[in-house]
């Protein structure tokens, strides 16, 4: 069995998914009738600007009480109009490759499944790892089923996942030094950036992969 694992966010696109689908979400499903119920998007940053991950959960927090199947038709828009024409694709050429090399390619990110399924479905992915909605009564009730996908909780779920495959090689991809657990738990790693070189990456025995100059040498 080989595997490679893709972190999606600033890796497979250009932008953080999960806030933006919150976003994209209120405007589609018109939910001015309940802006009493939801918080500003600024007056969010201002309360908890040093905590990113209490300020993900009061953004998603806004979209309680929102029917499953109102959600999931929100995300396939989403997924259509946003994620689409903002893949990397050095990076889908990179996935394309692994698969005809034998490898299953997996998502790991801490978006949201609602949308990366409809990713998964379109380009060959054989799982995804990630944040699941809780609902109850059919009615999204603002909170994850369990403990944010990011850094260690990553290499747990894969632990789950994986724990008793026998594995031949594997592969992962990130562009973000919060996932250096996923990233040391392949055989290789590799840090998927837009422009330069980030020093940590070599002090951590990783490799580089840089947009940009993979562009200079498709021009050249």
């Amino acid at each position: 069995m080989k595997i490679a694992l893709y972190d999606f966010c600033d890796t497979v696109v250009n932008f953080q998914t999960a806030d933006e689908y919150v976003y994209f979400t209120q405007k589609y499903l018109d939910l001015k009738e309940f802006r009493h119920t939801f918080m500003d998007h600024e007056k969010i940053r201002e309360l908890f600007i040093d905590d990113w991950k209490t300020n993900k959960g009061a953004i998603l927090y806004q979209l309680r009480g929102i029917r499953r199947s109102a959600l999931e038709d929100a995300a396939k828009q989403f997924y259509t109009e946003k994620i689409l024409p903002n893949i990397y694709e050095p990076i889908v050429a990179g996935m394309k490759s692994h698969r005809e090399d034998g490898y299953d390619i997996y998502i790991v990110s801490a978006g949201y499944s609602i949308y990366l399924d409809f990713f998964a479905e379109d380009f060959g992915v054989k799982g995804v790892v990630a944040n699941d909605f809780l609902y109850q009564d059919d009615l999204f009730t603002g909170k994850l089923c369990r403990d944010d996908c990011y850094g260690e909780e990553k290499v747990r779920r894969l632990d789950g996942l994986f724990g008793k495959c026998s594995i031949e090689h594997s592969i992962s991809y990130s562009d973000s030094i919060s996932d250096l657990p996923l990233l040391k738990w392949t055989d290789k790693g590799v840090v998927v950036s837009r422009n330069v070189r980030r020093p940590w990456v070599k002090e951590n025995g990783l490799e580089d992969f840089v947009l940009a100059e993979w562009a200079r040498k498709q021009e050249g």
